[in-house]
């Protein structure tokens, strides 16, 4: 897999995200609602449940952003292409787009890359948190990861 394209799934990853789904966010849902699973399945479908797992797998959006937008599909009824469209929530997969908004963050927090070169671990994961912030939890937290391991080894 090249960074920057969707991570397409295997199918016994398929099956584990969607066993989570089911298991956790179905399962809140239903909960908090006090709903069985034929009253969740009328307001979505399991081709519309599909249709947001396909989204996930590809690397279209994030588990995160996956996860609301299943309560809001329940919610509204509206289809999980809808929500991506509408809330922008396409998850950020260009390294190039990725690489700026790292470059920039570098540059913004030169105790935490200070930190990083002098082995504390947790700097990289305040600094993967500073691009999250940036770009609203929509970069792909793997190409976020590879690309600061990368420009901070060689800073």
């Amino acid at each position: 897999m090249k960074t920057g394209e969707p991570h397409n799934l295997s199918q016994p990853e398929r099956a584990k995200l969607g066993s989570n789904v089911i298991l956790g966010e179905v399962s809140g849902i239903m909960n908090t609602n006090k709903i069985d699973i034929a009253s969740f399945k009328q307001k979505v479908s399991a081709e519309r449940l599909a249709r947001l797992l396909s989204l996930n797998s590809e690397g279209t959006i994030s588990t995160a952003s996956s996860k609301s937008m299943l309560w809001e599909m329940f919610a509204t009824g509206k289809e999980a292409d809808t929500l991506v469209r509408e809330q922008g929530l396409n998850q950020i997969s260009d390294t190039q787009e990725v690489k700026e908004i790292v470059s920039q963050v570098i540059e913004s927090n030169p105790k935490a890359v200070a930190d990083f070169a002098a082995g504390k671990e947790p700097a990289l994961k305040f600094l993967v948190g500073q691009v999250m912030k940036v770009t609203k939890g929509r970069a792909n937290p793997k190409v976020v990861n590879e690309l600061l391991k990368k420009r901070l080894e060689g800073v």
